[in-house]
C-alpha cells in the first residue's frame, strides 16, 4: 500500500509490506516519486496519476522497478482519499509477474 500525492507525484507514506516488495526501507521509499518506481515515461506516470485522482477507482498493469533493478508486472488499485484535509491517493499494489509469464509461456 502506498499513500501518493496526486499533484507532485511523491510518495507519502508506505506500509511494511510495501519496503519489503520494493527493497527500499520506510524512510527511503516515503522520499520517493512514482517516476523513481515506474517505469512508464514521466508525463505517462503524471497523466495517470491525474486520472488516478479523478476517478473512483481504478486498476493500471504496469511495470515498476525494485531498488534491486529488477522490474515486475503490477496492478495497482488506486483510488482518492482526503488524508489531513489534503487529496491523496490510496494505491494497492499487486505483483503479477507470474500471473503473465504464465500466460506468455502458455
Amino acid at each position: 500500500m502506498l499513500i501518493i500525492n496526486p499533484e507532485t507525484g511523491r510518495i507519502m507514506d508506505a506500509n511494511a509490506a510495501a519496503s519489503d516488495y520494493y527493497g527500499y526501507s520506510h524512510e527511503e521509499l516515503s522520499g520517493l516519486a512514482v517516476t523513481d518506481i515506474n517505469t512508464a515515461d514521466p508525463t505517462i506516470a503524471k497523466k495517470n496519476l491525474a486520472r488516478f485522482a479523478e476517478d473512483r477507482g481504478t486498476v493500471l498493469t504496469l511495470h515498476h522497478r525494485k531498488k534491486n533493478g529488477e522490474i515486475c508486472d503490477v496492478d495497482v488499485f488506486s483510488a482518492p482519499i482526503i488524508l489531513g484535509g489534503q487529496r491523496m491517493l490510496h494505491s494497492i499494489v499487486h505483483d503479477v509477474t507470474e500471473r503473465k509469464k504464465a500466460k506468455r509461456d502458455g
